[in-house]
């Protein structure tokens, strides 16, 4: 049970004996979680959300080799898509926990599409070719019409 204590230890040799006493604190040992996305977009900032009990001091490795975080809740922002492995360890005192949890980062797509009808009547339908790279099978105009593609 957590708790600050006192030990006592009790030497005896015949009819002597001797008496010591020392505090000890008895820490909880916590509990490590966190809240992050699954997957985002490279150069977008993502926030993580510790939400371990009975910790004290937090130590964030966020996988791409960049420094340590020892904010509780930090922002941080991936350059490169690839997936990474997020490492948080939480202590109390001496007693120590850690938990792994992946993310998957993905290149930011470039929008791009070629308008084959440039001058559509009423009721015709517009004629477009998604050239995107890392398209999605939906275009979406300015004026908030979306084509599938």
């Amino acid at each position: 049970m957590p708790g600050v204590y006192n030990v006592t230890l009790i030497v005896t040799r015949g009819s002597c004996s001797d008496t010591t006493q020392q505090t000890v604190s008895v820490f909880s040992n916590p509990t490590t979680s966190f809240i992050s996305p699954d997957t985002v977009c490279a150069g977008d900032s993502v926030h993580f959300t510790n939400t371990s009990a009975f910790a004290n001091t937090f130590n964030w490795n966020f996988g791409d080799k960049t420094p340590f975080s020892s904010e509780q809740n930090p922002i941080h922002k991936y350059d490169k898509p690839k997936k990474y492995s997020i490492i948080l360890t939480v202590a109390t005192g001496k007693c120590i926990q850690t938990v792994k949890k992946k993310i998957v980062v993905l290149a930011e797509p470039i929008a791009d599409f070629q308008l084959r009808t440039t001058s559509p009547c009423v009721g015709v339908a517009l004629d477009l070719q998604n050239r995107s790279e890392e398209h999605t099978s939906e275009l979406q105009s300015r004026f908030g019409i979306s084509y599938a593609v």
